[in-house]
């Protein structure tokens, strides 16, 4: 999709998502903005590995991930994420319901963190 004036001198003002191999890669696991720079949502995750970045819808605007390729995720561990970025990738021992916070306050070194709840 084309990108907006307005999104394109504000990249950070699409809505942000969760887009990876736990949701065929779809447009549908939105970021809620929780305050200005914090964002979050929750999904439900099967056992197993899921690759996936953060990012506007088609990884237009935004598209954050890995530093370097395939790079894991480990539950509760902030990870810095670079733009244009690569797979992340969270391996799932026990499914369950895990949160996806992401912290991009600093806008040039965003991190996500990813915690499995209770």
């Amino acid at each position: 999709p084309e990108l907006t004036p307005e999104e394109t001198s504000n990249p950070w003002l699409p809505t942000l998502l969760v887009v990876g191999s736990m949701n065929e890669w779809a447009s549908r696991n939105p970021l809620r903005k929780i305050e200005d720079g914090f964002y979050a949502t929750e999904l439900e995750l099967g056992k197993g590995s899921h690759s996936f970045r953060v990012g506007t819808r088609g990884l237009t605007a935004i598209s954050l991930g890995a530093p370097a390729p395939e790079q894991q995720v480990a539950d509760g561990v902030a990870v810095p994420l670079a733009k244009p970025g690569k797979r992340l990738r969270l391996k799932v021992e026990t499914p369950g319901r895990y949160a996806f916070t992401l912290d991009a306050r600093d806008k040039e070194a965003p991190t996500l963190r990813v915690d499995r709840l209770p």
